[in-house]
């Protein structure tokens, strides 16, 4: 992730695809993930949710 895509905030950073509009999140891929569990700085639940996220995303994108 590069620093024009996050934004620091008191509790963390909201990382985002777009610099201008934190609301667009980020692309749900499997690089995209792995960079975070990686790279960021993550407590255990949140990176534990991220990893089960990805295990049962057929179950969560559905349509």
């Amino acid at each position: 992730m590069s620093r024009s895509t996050t934004t620091a905030q008191k509790r963390g950073s909201v990382v985002s695809v777009s610099a201008d509009d934190v609301a667009a999140g980020i692309t749900f891929t499997e690089a995209t993930l792995q960079c975070l569990l990686d790279s960021e700085p993550l407590a255990p639940a949140p990176a534990a949710c991220l990893d089960l996220a990805w295990q049962h995303r057929k179950l969560i994108l559905v349509g």
